[in-house]
């Protein structure tokens, strides 16, 4: 997802936040790297959670500040406690060229890709992963990763995505001696709907150890 900026224009785009209480405290660190690093240079600000959603917000002369054309915005979680900061989401972010004293406003809201985590303890085994999920939205499954601490030998470790119970058909194989593979997938899924992961088929017994999968959720 793009977030698009125009220079020297005042610009507002409203995300979504979902899982997160009103009142919490997010940063947004609009920067050339994805993950902005001590010593790089980025703008950070931080917004509180209201209505279900942040709002992140530039000035013209914060627009006009922005010193690359392609750069991300990183969304970070703050906890109330320790003010420690956790990712929550990242944007690619396109600055084009706007006009002084002119408002640019997104069209429409963005949400944000909620971590869905299931894992087991020792070598892989045909049956569920531990971990489960209720969407709390309409949205989407858009992408997963699944991987092992060790590579599987022999036959592949499948993931298989289940939806309320029963196989969506949607896959990811880590191939014997891989240790991680990624895919993007579309899996539409109602407020209520639970998801689980279950392995199909393992490597050698004892080998494939502390698989694990990871799945991005998005509220519509």
């Amino acid at each position: 997802m793009t977030i698009t900026v125009q220079r020297e224009t005042l610009f507002t785009q409203q995300i979504s936040v979902v899982g997160v209480d009103d009142g919490v405290s997010f940063k947004l660190v609009w920067s050339w790297r994805k993950h902005a690093r001590a010593g790089d240079w980025n703008l950070a600000k931080t917004v509180v959670k209201a209505d279900g959603e942040i709002t992140a917000e530039l000035s013209e002369q914060q627009a006009s500040q922005l010193p690359f054309v392609d750069g991300y915005v990183s969304i970070y979680k703050i906890d109330a406690v320790s003010s420690k900061k956790t990712l929550s989401a990242s944007y690619d972010v396109r600055v084009d060229e706007g006009t002084s004293g002119s408002d640019y406003t997104a069209v429409a809201s963005l949400q944000t890709a909620i971590p869905i985590n299931f894992a087991s303890e020792g070598g892989a085994t045909v049956g569920a992963l531990q971990g489960y999920f209720t969407a709390s939205a309409d949205g989407y499954l858009t992408s997963i990763v699944a991987g092992a601490q060790d590579a599987p030998l022999g036959d592949s470790i499948i993931f298989d995505i289940y939806k309320n119970g029963v196989t969506t058909a949607s896959t990811i194989t880590l191939a014997a001696g891989e240790v991680r593979n990624t895919a993007t997938i579309s899996i539409a899924v109602s407020q209520d709907d639970y998801i689980e992961v279950y392995l199909t088929q393992v490597g050698d017994i004892g080998s494939g150890t502390f698989p694990w999968c990871n799945i991005d959720y998005q509220a519509s």
